[in-house]
């Protein structure tokens, strides 16, 4: 049925302009089916333990809550829990689904090396959020680096 709309849109318009509006009415329904995910961005990305970050969260949902955590993988299985619990913010997005706060980044649990520059942690920060029976992923996340001094 929808194909017979699209056809019978192209042929009206073809022969008058008053067609338009629903033309562009079906390329807005259809536009309208895909949506981008939430993402969440830090800036730096690549800073000090204990000094902050800005982070910026746009594609959520409007006026909700998230808790936000600092973690050393983006997933896990319960009961493990791979994330700083002393280290997370509570934000609330606004009517575009968009927040900004600053973060104090620390060290992530176990993800250290050491490379040419010292001490780093490959961290990432995002929303906990359950994905299986017995498993947990940040969703949305951004990785960070938290270097020692």
């Amino acid at each position: 049925m929808r194909t017979t709309i699209i056809r019978a849109g192209i042929v009206a318009l073809a022969a008058s302009s008053a067609v338009v509006a629903p033309a562009t009415v079906l390329a807005v329904e259809a536009g309208a089916a895909t949506t981008v995910p939430p993402v969440i961005v830090a800036h730096p990305d690549d800073v000090m333990v204990n000094t902050t970050t800005k982070l910026v969260g746009r594609g959520f949902a409007t006026h909700v809550t998230l808790h936000v955590e600092e973690c050393a993988t983006t997933s896990w299985v319960v009961p493990a829990d791979t994330c700083d619990a002393t280290n997370a913010v509570t934000v609330t997005t606004n009517g575009k689904g968009k927040f900004t706060t600053q973060f104090t980044v620390q060290t992530c649990p176990t993800s250290a090396t050491t490379g040419p520059g010292g001490l780093a942690f490959h961290c990432y920060i995002g929303v906990p959020s359950p994905t299986g029976i017995d498993t947990v992923s940040l969703r949305p996340y951004t990785g960070i680096v938290v270097t020692y001094p």
